[in-house]
């Protein structure tokens, strides 16, 4: 008997490549357990239930377990499928959330850069502005000073009303 050497890390599919001497990569991802549809699928069911790019510090690992697929699998799908890193779409994620704040609301308004960041789960204020550079092409504080004035120049009746006293 062969005998192999394998760690508590190895996964099921290295197991079973190693044990019948084939890579079973293909095979589990062309149209079984981890399809490429499979895998959108269950990728984004988790994302938007769970929110976990709102856990600062969270991982590919993190996230490979919580929707039982190989971390590598995932990492191929998400290079693949999305032409990005893992870090690169969660921070794709995050951005999108700070984008979908209510710039106007009293509550967030009051709020840092940082604790912003923090909320939409980013670990440093360098790592916010370049993700929010990298998908905007603008800074945050660029981003939201442009958002709260179109919102309040354009949406609301204050507004409106200060437009046509310029006028005036």
């Amino acid at each position: 008997m062969v005998q192999h050497n394998l760690t508590s890390q190895t996964s099921t599919t290295q197991v079973l490549s190693v044990v019948t001497g084939t890579d079973l990569m293909p095979s589990l991802t062309s149209q079984g357990l981890f399809s490429a549809e499979n895998l959108k699928v269950r990728l984004s069911e988790f994302i938007e239930g769970e929110k976990p790019f709102l856990r600062a510090g969270f991982t590919l690992t993190d996230m490979a377990l919580e929707i039982d697929v190989p971390r590598h699998v995932l990492s191929h799908f998400i290079n693949k499928e999305y032409g990005m890193n893992f870090n690169s779409l969660i921070n794709s994620f995050r951005v999108e959330y700070l984008k979908s704040i209510p710039i106007l609301d009293p509550e967030w308004r009051r709020l840092t850069l940082e604790a912003l960041g923090r909320k939409a789960g980013f670990n440093s204020r360098n790592t916010l502005i370049k993700a929010f550079k990298k998908c905007t092409g603008e800074c945050p504080s660029e981003y939201f000073s442009r958002s709260a004035k179109f919102d309040v120049q354009e949406f609301s009746f204050a507004g409106s009303l200060m437009r046509a006293e310029q006028r005036n």
